[in-house]
């Protein structure tokens, strides 16, 4: 999914996906906001119609611990972190997971 500003600009996007190894669960895969429209609620928006999209469907997505912006965005829509994964990638670094559950 891409979101266009009123002037037609590219201002971020989202992608997710239902889970293979989940019923009922959808993964947010990314999500991203161009620099400049950052703060302005947009991540927010896509979220809402992320949930929207998957209507009564529980969510889940990984995030890196130590960036704050995303963590506090997920939070404030309903995701708990529910565990550290380390290595998550196979590139020494760890990640959050988070669940929304409906």
């Amino acid at each position: 999914f891409i979101l266009n500003n009123d002037l037609g600009e590219i201002v971020g996007y989202f992608s997710f996906e239902e889970s293979i190894d989940a019923p009922n669960m959808f993964e947010l895969i990314n999500i991203g906001v161009r620099p400049q429209f950052q703060g302005q609620g947009f991540a927010r928006n896509m979220i809402d119609h992320y949930h929207d999209l998957i209507k009564d469907k529980n969510s889940r997505l990984v995030t890196h611990p130590e960036n704050k912006s995303s963590r506090k965005l997920y939070e404030k829509n309903g995701y708990i972190p529910v565990k550290i994964i380390h290595n998550y990638f196979g590139d020494g670094e760890d990640r959050v997971l988070y669940i929304r559950l409906i």
